[in-house]
């Protein structure tokens, strides 16, 4: 109810009643997200298949206008890249809108209006490549997933692909022998690239 009174040939007009209203505000659970590299070890030029799951922790709020950036090489060197064959997949659990941005040759991946169910995992999968020998970290840092919810990770989530340009592998024929007997060591190296290694050299201490 509302009352009037004039003062000076002016009306002033106020409440009676108070009004007032309570909004609830739910707390949410944090989404989880892994990564992994399969193979996790490459000879140079070859591809390997990057899996980034994200988990929808909360059992009961659906994650909405969800977006993630996986940079392969922060901070390490770009040699990390994205296949010339990327085959870019999204399971159907990341939301009918879901958008996956993987261009060959680029060095990140972007996810963008993704939406999870309570429980449910969203699964990105791309392939990448090097062609410089190396052990690459690639890093997925605390709070890079961006929500509706205002909700993000807060662990971080790492894999290491190992890339190879030389391979070395040993065995002995027979591995078992009587004292005195002899036994064949072979040692091979393999040159995985289409270029050819010169002034190759091994060395191998007998115990």
């Amino acid at each position: 109810a509302l009352s009037s009174t004039t003062l000076d040939g002016l009306d002033t007009i106020s409440n009676t009643d108070p009004a007032s209203a309570t909004l609830n505000v739910d707390s949410l659970t944090s989404p989880t997200v892994t990564k992994q590299f399969n193979p996790n070890t490459i000879w140079v030029g070859q591809t390997s298949r990057l899996t980034i799951s994200i988990h929808n922790a909360d059992p009961t709020h659906t994650l909405t206008n969800l977006a993630l950036n996986d940079y392969f090489n922060d901070p390490a060197p770009n040699n990390v890249i994205l296949a010339s064959t990327v085959s870019p997949s999204l399971s159907t659990s990341c939301g009918p809108s879901a958008e996956l941005t993987a261009v060959s040759g680029t060095t990140n991946l972007t996810l963008s209006k993704a939406s999870i169910d309570p429980g449910a995992t969203c699964t990105v999968q791309v392939n990448v490549t090097s062609n410089i020998q190396g052990v690459y970290k690639n890093t997925i840092p605390v709070g890079a997933i961006t929500d509706q919810q205002g909700v993000s990770n807060i662990a971080k989530a790492e894999a290491d692909l190992n890339v190879q340009a030389v391979g070395i592998s040993k065995s002995f024929s027979p591995n078992t022998i009587l004292a005195g007997d002899i036994s064949t060591l072979t040692i091979t190296l393999k040159n995985p690239t289409s270029s050819t290694y010169t002034g190759v050299s091994v060395s191998d201490v007998m115990p």
